[in-house]
């Protein structure tokens, strides 16, 4: 048998504010990695691998210790993964 579970946050002030920076630089992380990927397909006709998707990504969370640094790196990553093989797909690589 299935079972839902429906969990109700109620974040304190400083719990909720600390959650929208973790979603904001997320998002960041986000659309640079997209931004790459997109770039090197316009360029070369070749995607990017899961591999040097997760390289850049991994750099970013070094170089910046203080906010992307507080962000899971693999959590940051899942996305990446979840693009390699469509975009394999689309670009026939």
């Amino acid at each position: 048998m299935m079972r839902n579970y429906k969990y109700l946050l109620r974040p304190s002030k400083k719990q909720d504010q600390m959650l929208d920076f973790l979603l904001w630089q997320e998002r960041i992380i986000y659309n640079a990695a997209l931004e790459k990927r997109i770039r090197m397909y316009q360029e070369t006709g070749k995607s990017l691998n899961y591999m040097s998707q997760w390289v850049f990504i991994r750099d970013l969370h070094r170089q910046h210790p203080d906010t992307f640094g507080l962000l899971n790196v693999n959590v940051s990553t899942d996305y990446s993964a979840a693009w390699t093989k469509p975009m394999q797909d689309f670009s026939g690589v």
